[in-house]
């Protein structure tokens, strides 16, 4: 969704009123184009590669999903990242797996259908598991493409207790979007106790992809024109 020109919108008077002649005619320009720029993002894959695939057939893929084991909250088959770092107190621990990425499907949008078949979906395995990306059918939000680092365990309908109880953790995340979050909010303004915890769970997961998979995470600058801009990308030992 195109967002030019809102920058532009001012107060009246120091009121919060916004100038709203301005505003709905830049709605009604942002709507008629939004579909345009929504599939033509989409093509591109929301990677900044032109048209190359976001993973490969035969990629291997380190994800982490956060569980706890307390009896303070509710047990939750989704658990964000925001929700681990502002409950400390949870105790969160984690799981990594290794995905391979074994097909690859053009999908269609949820809500946009009628466009056909727009976006890429994958299947991946953990063993005998197998998990979703995009697939059977993307998601997207206006400014989100989150759900393409999502990797969700496919099971028959109706076996979601079941599920939980022998898996704990039914949907992960790409570890290296993950492990950003957590070492960059170390390093915020927190409480003591959500530096405790941050710290914990990242010398955690480097000690468990270590020992488990040798590699570890190391910082990376994914543009060049742009290097305050730090990530973090999973390596070999050396």
């Amino acid at each position: 969704m195109s967002y030019e020109g809102y920058e532009e919108v001012i107060c009246e008077n120091g009121a919060n009123t916004l100038n709203k002649n301005r505003l709905d005619k830049l709605t009604r320009q942002s709507q008629t184009s939004f579909v345009d720029n929504f599939f033509k993002t989409i093509k591109q894959n929301f990677n900044h590669k032109g048209n190359k695939m976001r993973y490969q057939i035969g990629e291997k893929i380190l994800a982490i999903g956060f569980y706890h084991e307390s009896d303070k909250a509710t047990k939750a088959t989704t658990n964000s990242i925001g929700y681990v770092i502002a409950t400390p107190y949870l105790e969160w621990k984690f799981k990594i797996i290794e995905l391979e990425v074994t097909e690859h499907h053009k999908v269609p949008v949820a809500y946009y259908e009628k466009e056909g078949n727009t976006a890429d979906g994958y299947v991946l395995k953990s063993g005998e598991l197998v998990f979703h990306n995009q697939y059977p059918t993307a998601s997207y939000g206006q400014l989100s493409d989150a759900a393409n680092r999502v990797f969700t365990m496919s099971f028959e309908s109706g076996t979601l207790p079941k599920q939980i109880e022998q898996h704990t953790v039914l949907r992960y995340t790409l570890l290296s979007e993950q492990y950003e979050f957590l070492r960059n909010d170390i390093h915020r303004d927190r409480e003591p106790a959500v530096v405790e915890q941050l710290a914990r769970l990242v010398k955690e997961i480097d000690q468990e992809i270590a020992e488990r998979f040798k590699v570890k995470m190391q910082q990376h600058q994914p543009y060049s024109d742009h290097p305050d801009m730090i990530d973090y990308i999973v390596v070999p030992l050396n």
